[in-house]
């Protein structure tokens, strides 16, 4: 259901986080799942071949892609097995443990700009998100500071001495 320009992006995106302009995704891979000719992308007033050609198999990527068919339904799949060191152990610490694997030897290298490119945690929300960033700041040493945007100006009280 997401237009074909959201996965361009994401590419273009992949391809500056690991500065690898070359490979499709900067080199990683990225699995979508769905029937496409069931659940097209919503295209707001967009005639029938407008939302066919916002689909992922129009774009440009498309020829990247590998299509993998299930040909058996299993309503439990015990069949797939994850290797151990990709699993987080379920016991409350899950964004410790991901920031421990993703992030070793942070408070050494927090200032690097280099190496922080080099990681990247993807989450599927922005509450995971807040909880993730909470917690990579809070390991930092110092004093913590909120600095606060706002989206509209307001005027200035008083005025502006010119010298």
């Amino acid at each position: 259901m997401v237009h074909k320009h959201a996965f361009e992006t994401l590419d273009r995106t992949f391809k500056d986080m690991m500065s690898n302009p070359i490979k499709i995704f900067g080199g990683k891979t990225i699995v979508l799942g769905g029937d496409f000719r069931q659940i097209l992308p919503t295209t707001p007033e967009g005639t029938r071949k407008m939302t066919v050609d916002a689909s992922i198999n129009r774009s440009k990527l498309w020829r990247y892609f590998r299509i993998f068919s299930l040909v058996t339904h299993l309503k439990d799949p015990t069949w797939i097995k994850i290797p151990d060191e990709y699993l987080i152990v379920p016991d409350g610490y899950s964004v410790k443990q991901i920031v421990s694997i993703i992030y070793s030897g942070i408070l050494d290298r927090y200032g690097d700009a280099e190496y922080l490119s080099e990681r990247c945690i993807l989450a599927p929300n922005n509450e995971t998100v807040y909880e993730i960033n909470h917690y990579i700041v809070s390991t930092y040493p110092g004093e913590t500071h909120h600095l606060f945007s706002s989206d509209s100006i307001t005027s200035m009280t008083g005025s502006i001495q010119r010298q």
